[in-house]
């Protein structure tokens, strides 16, 4: 298992819109970070996982950057 805590930036980033399908993630949660954007936290499968969850949540209108800001990888 892979968990992440991420940082979506942009301004009118809706954050229901980061609810987006995610294959093999068991868990994403979603919070206001203001002035900076919204932090995701989720729990990939693998590695592979955790790379696709991070560029889908690149694709969401109006986000101009994600940034991985802890991952902890667990056997």
């Amino acid at each position: 298992m892979v968990a992440s805590l991420v940082l979506v930036e942009g301004e009118k980033v809706i954050g229901e819109n980061l609810f987006i399908p995610l294959t093999n993630v068991d868990e994403v949660l979603v919070g206001s970070a203001d002035g900076f954007g919204h932090l995701v936290h989720f729990v990939a499968n693998s590695t592979s996982d955790l790379d696709a969850a991070v560029r889908g949540l690149a694709t969401v209108p109006n986000v101009t950057g994600v940034l991985t800001l802890a991952t902890r990888l667990s056997a």
